[in-house]
């Protein structure tokens, strides 16, 4: 199977396996002032240029922000800047990560697009 990159920037890399688009981000922490929250803001709609180039994306990794719920500014900006047709897939576990004081949080998802998404789609988490 043929893969190429896609696009690039310093917050996600994209490349394309057959009709995919494969995007692995990584983006801004949310340190809850204004220069963290621009760089989100930048971050969110360079990621969202990216994928309305495509009808078939994968999308994965450290959102910084859980999006399974709208409570914060980077969860609520990101869910309205990537395109529709796109659906969360579920988890095996309730969070992502365990903090060495023992608090979790749930900042890694994985989103596909609709033409690959398949309800028997989960996600296990590894800690």
């Amino acid at each position: 199977m043929n893969t190429e990159l896609f696009a690039s920037s310093d917050h996600f890399e994209a490349v394309t396996v057959g009709e995919t688009v494969i995007i692995n981000v990584y983006l801004p922490t949310d340190y809850r002032d204004d220069c963290s929250e621009m760089k989100f803001a930048l971050a969110c709609k360079e990621l969202a240029k990216c994928m309305n180039k495509t009808s078939s994306s994968h999308l994965q990794r450290d959102f910084n922000c859980d999006i399974s719920k709208s409570e914060s500014s980077h969860s609520a900006l990101l869910l309205i800047l990537i395109p529709n047709g796109n659906a969360l897939v579920p988890k095996a576990g309730d969070f992502t990560h365990i903090y060495p004081t023992g608090s979790v949080s749930n900042l890694d998802h994985v989103l596909v697009s609709s033409s690959i998404f398949s309800s028997s789609l989960t996600v296990d988490v590894l800690r």
